[in-house]
């Protein structure tokens, strides 16, 4: 269950990230950059107590990196469908 915080955090802190990039301008991206990291750090925190810090660490990052990569696309195909 632990585990699943913390990759849930992790997807939540890729979200934000995308958020901050895309959409948001002058302090409002900022803030939300800034929470993203703090979110990552928090998923990162909460894996370590489970599985130890280099194995969540290397985990959580990858499902970040995983989803960052992942939600142009899924903004992309959601413009896709709205526009039929």
């Amino acid at each position: 269950m632990i585990l699943l915080l913390a990759i849930s955090l992790s997807i939540v802190s890729a979200f934000l990230t995308h958020l901050s990039v895309r959409g948001a301008a002058g302090t409002a991206r900022w803030l939300l950059f800034t929470c993203a990291l703090g979110t990552l750090a928090a998923g990162i925190w909460v894996g370590q107590t489970k599985s130890g810090l280099w194995p969540s660490f290397y985990t959580l990052f990858s499902v970040f990196i995983l989803t960052t990569v992942i939600a142009p696309w899924l903004v992309f195909l959601a413009r896709l469908r709205n526009d039929r």
